[in-house]
């Protein structure tokens, strides 16, 4: 798994040329940079939204899909604990998108980005096995 940070990520043709490498690619977009954001969102084939289920990210949602256009995507929900919004309100409000997987909040996952993701082998292993039920 290779990160690439939304600063390194300069331009379109980069994307591009990481396609013909990866299978994937994750891309945070924001609502800041209409242009930029119009011409990634046209040109992948997949879109797949990761939600944080709260109110907050649940609005800005909505504003960049609506900004955009988009309509057809799958929705993972990221970081789901005892306070997220419940994953019924969840679907109900993204009616027509299938909600392919849950990654429910483990305190892991913030030791691994505030360690600059460094972390062993055996921590990496037990930390995607919850990604691995994840239909994409």
């Amino acid at each position: 798994i290779n990160i690439i940070f939304n600063n390194k990520l300069i331009n379109f043709s980069r994307i591009k040329k990481l396609e013909k490498n990866y299978n994937y690619i994750f891309i945070e977009i924001n609502l800041n940079n209409k242009l930029k954001n119009k011409k990634i969102i046209n040109n992948i084939n997949k879109k797949i939204l990761i939600l944080k289920p709260n109110l907050i990210n649940i609005k800005n949602t909505i504003n960049i899909l609506e900004k955009n256009k988009i309509n057809k995507y799958k929705i993972i929900i990221n970081n789901y604990n005892n306070y997220s919004i419940d994953e019924k309100i969840i679907k109900n409000i993204f009616k027509k998108n299938k909600i392919t997987g849950k990654i429910n909040y483990k305190k892991e996952y913030d030791e691994l980005i505030n360690n600059n993701f460094k972390i062993s082998e055996n921590n990496l292993k037990k930390l995607l096995k919850d990604i691995n039920d994840i239909e994409i």
